[in-house]
């Protein structure tokens, strides 16, 4: 296996219980790739830390960090958190697959019109309030990471 999960291959297993489908994007800590649970076949997100970085103490203890704080948060406008587990390529979090685009991609089209932008910041700050009096403080708050789905009846739904 190569340095990088992003490049893990079509079809592999993370752990025998998930199956890799495709990259969704990868960073300098770790990459993100849709996956299909095995079990029943749905679609998940997994997120795993780069080889090199598994044997990291202190960047393993902040992915394991955000794993705990993400489990048992339960919020419309925060990612829901499947799995957390660990196999021969370290740690990984399963979560909910969303479809859609960052915050930041919606940004580049150009500006939001006020209702819009109002809402969407309605949205977040109720995810940031719930994960503050879960105790939970989320210490990277930027367009890149705040997802925005599209919900028939609802409209944009930010996480």
């Amino acid at each position: 296996m190569s340095e990088s999960p992003a490049s893990i291959p079509h079809g592999e297993l993370i752990d025998g219980a998930y199956r890799v489908l495709s990259t969704l994007g990868a960073g300098g800590e770790g990459a993100v790739v849709r996956a299909s649970r095995v079990s029943d076949e749905i679609p998940v997100a997994v997120k795993r830390l780069h080889l090199h970085r598994v044997a990291d103490g202190e960047a393993r203890t902040r992915f394991e960090r955000e794993a705990r704080a993400l489990n048992g948060l339960e919020h419309p406008n925060i990612i829901r958190m499947l799995d957390f587990g660990f196999d021969d390529q370290g740690p990984y979090l399963v979560t909910e697959l969303l479809s859609g685009r960052t915050l930041d991609a919606l940004l580049r089209e150009g500006p939001l019109p006020p209702e819009v932008a109002l809402e969407l910041g309605i949205q977040i700050a109720a995810g940031l309030g719930h994960a503050h009096a879960e105790g939970v403080v989320h210490r990277d708050i930027k367009p890149e990471n705040v997802f925005i789905e599209d919900v028939p009846g609802r409209g944009l739904c930010a996480k």
